[in-house]
């Protein structure tokens, strides 16, 4: 005998919600630009009215002031940049500390350095003793951080024209040794200001040495192209270096492209695809060329600081 029972499906299965094999619905999607956001600690290092508290205000607020106002201990301002970049966009925010530019201050200096991830060493055209102290007092309280620190040097003061008192190859030659790039600006008119922070930016996002172009618009977004290998960067500089080098009158520009050609073939280099141990080859062959027309001291100086771009590729 069979019994009908009579059901309110909907009732029924109401029951079981939990059984239901129904996809979950959907969670609400991101937008697929939405840029990468990041936070980096940044210091601008240099005596006492070399500029760096005109250099910020430039950059953060596109004024200037010819008054001089010390600074007193150390201030901290935030900068918003944005890179537009083939892997996407990001959003850094830049924590710039301002400290105290004379010497002796050794417990505020350091207090203001802990946990920096970048720095812009400035020192004044005008006076020469300010990019000797890069060197002598300032670089030096980079060193031993948990972190590598990727570096700016900035030549401040480029609208002073008449006064300037350093020469490029001065400023080529320290920036080299610390494997800083190098900027000439002026806080006044505003010359590679941006350029410089936005450069700062890059190598802080994608690591200290790391090489990359970046076209500052008028909304202040940077569009930046990536160069494709470190390699090519090296050997980039390797090249530039070797060409700027002073030779004292004894070889001209067309010499040194014979001798920078016979560097690399007989090194094999390629260079679509240049190898960190061709690479090698090249600089010790340049520095075995070089010692027949430069000092011995600026062939070893030069040495070593070839070799101190290929650690960053090895």
């Amino acid at each position: 005998m069979y019994h009908i029972l009579m059901v309110d499906i909907d009732e029924y299965l109401s029951k079981f919600e939990h059984f239901r094999a129904d996809p979950p619905s959907p969670k609400p999607t991101q937008p697929a630009n939405k840029p990468k956001k990041y936070k980096k600690k940044v210091v601008l290092l240099g005596d006492g009215a070399v500029g760096k508290t005109s250099l910020i205000r430039k950059f953060v607020h596109d004024s200037f002031d010819d008054k001089y106002i010390t600074t007193i201990g150390s201030k901290v301002v935030k900068k918003e940049l944005r890179f537009e970049t083939p892997k996407g966009a990001y959003l850094l925010d830049l924590m710039v500390w301002d400290i105290i530019g004379q010497h002796g201050y050794r417990t505020v200096q350091n207090m203001a350095l802990a946990d920096v991830e970048g720095a812009l060493i400035v020192c004044d055209l005008t006076r020469p003793e300010t990019l000797e102290n890069l060197e002598k007092y300032w670089i030096p309280k980079l060193s031993g951080k948990r972190r590598p620190v990727a570096l700016i040097m900035l030549a401040n003061k480029a609208d002073l024209v008449e006064q300037r008192a350093i020469d490029d190859q001065a400023l080529i030659s320290m920036a080299a040794r610390y494997n800083a790039v190098q900027y000439t600006t002026s806080a006044k008119t505003g010359d590679n200001v941006d350029t410089a922070f936005f450069k700062l930016g890059i190598q802080l996002l994608f690591g200290p040495g790391k090489m990359g172009r970046a076209r500052v618009g008028k909304d202040g977004v940077a569009t930046v192209e990536m160069e494709p290998s470190g390699a090519i960067n090296v050997t980039d500089r390797i090249i530039s270096d070797f060409l700027a080098q002073d030779a004292g009158g004894q070889a001209i520009s067309e010499d040194k492209m014979s001798i920078l050609r016979e560097a690399f073939v007989m090194a094999g280099i390629d260079l679509n695809d240049p190898k960190p141990s061709t690479l090698k080859e090249v600089v010790s062959n340049l520095a075995q060329m070089e010692a027949y027309f430069l000092p011995k001291e600026i062939v070893q100086e030069n040495l070593r600081r070839r070799k101190g771009w290929l650690d960053i590729i090895l």
